[in-house]
C-alpha cells in the first residue's frame, strides 16, 4: 500500500470515528464523564495523528519501507492479522455474555498474540490485571457503566 492510500485509509477512519462519536446517544442521567469523553478524546488524537502524517505525505517526507529492495516482511503476518481481527471479533460477541474484563482479557490475549507474545499463564494474568484495571477505572472510579463484574455470576431479575 502507498502512502498516499494508506493516508487516505486514515483519512477515512478518523471521519468513521468522528461520525461514531457523535452518534452515541446523550447519558439519560447525571455522570462525571459522559460517555462521549472519552471516544472523543481517542478520534482526535487520531485525527491529530493523522493530519501530520497528511502533512508529511503532502511534503514527500512520509517513509515508505515497503517500497525499500532491503525490507521484507516477517514470516506469519497471515498469522498476526488473524490473531488482531479475532481479538475484536471475540470483543464484539463475548462482552454482552462474558462482561468485559473476561472479554477484554480474551482480546487482549489475541492482540499479544498478534505481537508475537508467547500465550500462557503470563500473558492471560497480564491481560486480565489490565481489562479488570479498567473496568475498575471506568465503572467504578468514573461512573462509566461497563456492566457486572462477571455477568455470568450476577443475580438477573
Amino acid at each position: 500500500m502507498t502512502t498516499p492510500r494508506f493516508a487516505a485509509c486514515l483519512t477515512l477512519i478518523c471521519l468513521l470515528g468522528i461520525w461514531q462519536v457523535f452518534a452515541i446517544p446523550p447519558s439519560p442521567m447525571f455522570a462525571v464523564v459522559g460517555a462521549t469523553l472519552i471516544p472523543a478524546v481517542v478520534v482526535t488524537l487520531l485525527c491529530v495523528c493523522t493530519a501530520f502524517y497528511l502533512i508529511s505525505v503532502y511534503r514527500g517526507s512520509a517513509p515508505d519501507v515497503a517500497q525499500s529492495d532491503e525490507e521484507k516482511a516477517l514470516p506469519g503476518s497471515t498469522t498476526r492479522v488473524v490473531s488482531f481481527l479475532s481479538a475484536g471479533v471475540i470483543f464484539i460477541l463475548g462482552i454482552k455474555t462474558l462482561g468485559f474484563v473476561i472479554t477484554g482479557a480474551l482480546a487482549g490475549m489475541g492482540i499479544a498474540r498478534a505481537f508475537d507474545a508467547p500465550l500462557g499463564p503470563k500473558s492471560a494474568a497480564i491481560c486480565l490485571a489490565i481489562a479488570g484495571f479498567f473496568w475498575v477505572l471506568f465503572d467504578l472510579i468514573l461512573s462509566v457503566d461497563l456492566g457486572p463484574l462477571l455477568p455470568l455470576l450476577s443475580k438477573t431479575n
